[in-house]
C-alpha cells in the first residue's frame, strides 16, 4: 500500500479519468470474462475472434471482448452528475454528455452546453466536470 500526502489534505481527481486503473485478481478476471470465449484456439498468440456466450455477438479480439463483457455485467464506476446515469468507461460517459444523451443537459450551468442540436455540445474537459467517481 502506498500512502500519498496532498498539501491540502485532500486527493483530487486525475486530469484524465480514463487513466484510473482497474485491478482484478486472476480469479476475478476469469469470473468476469468467463463468457467471452475464443472462436478457435490460437497457438501463436495472434488475435482471434471471440464470441460472447451471453448474446452471441462475435468480437474481433479479447480486448474488445472484455469491454463488451462489462456492458453485460452492468458495473458502474462513473456517474453523470446531471442525470445519475452510470458507466464503466470514461469515454462512454463523455459521449453520454457530449452527444446529448443526457436528459438533464438543460440543468447544466449556462455556457457549458452549446445551444441547439450541435454535437458535440461541449468539450471533453467540460464533460469531465459533470462526471463523478
Amino acid at each position: 500500500m502506498e500512502i500519498v500526502r496532498y498539501s491540502n489534505g485532500e486527493a483530487s481527481l486525475p486530469r484524465d479519468l480514463s487513466q484510473i486503473p482497474v485491478f482484478l485478481t486472476e480469479t476475478q478476471r476469469d469470473l468476469f470474462f468467463s463468457f467471452i470465449r475464443p472462436m478457435k484456439p490460437s497457438s501463436d498468440g495472434a488475435a482471434v475472434e471471440h464470441k460472447c456466450m451471453q448474446c452471441g455477438q462475435i468480437i474481433p479480439n479479447i480486448s474488445d471482448g472484455r469491454r463488451h463483457a462489462v456492458s453485460h455485467l452492468r458495473i458502474m464506476r462513473l456517474r453523470c452528475l446531471l442525470c445519475g446515469s452510470g458507466s464503466f468507461f470514461c469515454s462512454d460517459m463523455r459521449l453520454h454528455l457530449q452527444y446529448r444523451h443526457c436528459e438533464m443537459l438543460h440543468t447544466a450551468p449556462e455556457g457549458y452546453v452549446v445551444p441547439g442540436n450541435a454535437v458535440p455540445c461541449m468539450t471533453q474537459s467540460q464533460a469531465r466536470l459533470f462526471i463523478e467517481l
